[in-house]
This record gives C-alpha cells, structure tokens and sequence, in this order.
C-alpha cells in the first residue's frame, strides 16, 4: 500500500483534473491528500476524496474505527453514524464497504452541511440529517450498525460541543447507549469509541462503569480494540486533566518512557441480549 505514494499517476486518474502535491499516510488505506490550498482525505482504491474544511479537524480518533469496520460484513447492511463530523468520514467509510443504507447525523446543522458537499462525486448516496442523536428518527427504523465517535470530554464548564461530553463526560454516551435499544434489532452492533478513563469497564468513582450501565438495560459489552493515546499539549485532555482527575479519583493517567501522560481509547461493542 505504501507504494501509492510513489504513484500520483494513479490518483490523478481517480479525479480527472486534480493535481496532488503531497500526500500523507493517516491510517490503514486512508490518506491525506493536498492540492493548492485545499486538503483531501482520501480511501485508496476507491474513487472518495473527502474534503477537509479550512482550518478544519481531521477525524483521527473517528480514523480508528475503521479497524473495526474492516472487520465487518456491512455489505448490504444499515449503518448510522453518530456525530459523523464535518468530514462525514465513518458515514463515506461504511459506504466503501459496501453499506446499503447509510445515515450520517449531528447536531450542528453547519457541519451537516459541510459533509453533503465534503465529496467530490454525487454517488456516495448518504442520508444527512441534523439530529439530536435519534431525534430525527421514527422507531420503527432499525439499524444493522450504528457507530459513534461522541463528545465525551469531562469539562466543569460547557465548552464546544464537539469535545463537550459533560461534567462527568458521559452523558451523550449514555443517551446513546440507552436509546439505541429502539433503533436496533437482536442481531445489531452498536461501536462507540470511548476514553478510557471514563471507566469503561472499571468504575473510577461511585458511579456504575458504562459496562453496568450497559448490562443494566440488558446490553452485553466488550472491549474490542485499546489504542494509546499520548495527552497532546494544549488539547482537550491537557486544559481538562485536573478536573477529570477530580470526577474520577481512581484513575490514573500513566507516563511512558519519554516521560509523556498517555491514557487509551477503546472500541468498544454493545449488543442486545
């Protein structure tokens, strides 16, 4: 796969009339790609190209639930993406994998509006919707897959909604998980990327780990995947580190050999007992 790299010629013949000065490895068969001032993530060996807005966030956490997608037969299955983002990229992705019916939802109408128009072809055929979570759909609409990257940063003060999960960073997940009951059948998967110190499977204060949660409303959990995740200066995880250590007093954040605070995101799968 690396030798695309040394092959602009091919994905000058993926988008007649484009010119890509420079490209970058992200993850798996996904790139970033740039042309003037513009940059694309792109999915080799497919024709998507995926505009990334000016000064706009690439998904990198979104990035590692492709490893789980990969995993999965969603050819002819129905997925929906939870906060899909500007880049609509978990949405774009389950369609290369051959998902038939694909939903795309978020709460901010301007991002919703980006991801129409993020890709460069009229074929990609997803369903975008400005959505509280499952406020747009009826219930008897069921879902093979939903997967989500949600808001889960623990703040004491609301901050943007893109990173602001609540006090305690829970509460989009647990509406999520909650809820998705109704838009789901025996056999569907529900994959929500999640902190570790949230107290996934572990609680890390008094209240139940999301796993309890989760088996409490008669959801079977698992862990499927556990990624490190060094805690980036003046990032989210740095500005709030004080105050997540004050939510969950039971944690602690670990250091690595080059002195770095690190904790882990998980992929993590509920499904319906």
């Amino acid at each position: 796969m690396q030798n695309i790299l040394m092959q602009p010629d091919i994905l000058m013949k993926k988008k007649k009339g484009f010119t890509f000065l420079k490209m970058k490895h992200l993850y798996n068969n996904i790139y970033l790609c740039n042309q003037e001032d513009k940059q694309f993530i792109h999915i080799i060996e497919s024709d998507i190209f995926i505009e990334v807005k000016k000064d706009g966030y690439i998904p990198k956490s979104g990035l590692l639930l492709s490893d789980y997608l990969l995993l999965c037969d969603l050819k002819n299955k129905s997925v929906l993406d939870i906060g899909t983002g500007e880049t609509g990229f978990i949405a774009n992705y389950s369609k290369f994998l051959g998902a038939k019916d694909v939903y795309g939802v978020d709460i901010d109408p301007e991002i919703i509006k980006h991801a129409q128009s993020a890709y460069l072809k009229d074929i990609q055929k997803i369903n975008w919707h400005v959505s509280n979570i499952f406020s747009f759909f009826n219930q008897n609409l069921k879902f093979d897959f939903i997967v989500s990257n949600p808001p889960q940063m623990p703040m004491e003060v609301a901050g943007n909604t893109h990173d602001y999960g609540g006090e305690d960073g829970r509460i989009i997940i647990e509406k999520i998980i909650k809820n998705s009951k109704n838009f789901t059948h025996k056999d569907s998967k529900l994959i929500i990327l999640l902190f570790d110190f949230l107290g996934v499977d572990i609680s890390y204060n008094n209240s139940l780990s999301l796993f309890k949660f989760a088996s409490n409303i008669n959801m079977s959990s698992k862990i499927i995947k556990s990624y490190k995740n060094n805690i980036r200066k003046g990032g989210q995880t740095e500005k709030n580190i004080n105050w997540i250590r004050k939510k969950f007093p039971k944690y602690k954040f670990k250091m690595d050999e080059n002195n770095n605070l690190y904790f882990h995101s998980l992929i993590v799968e509920f499904n319906n007992k």
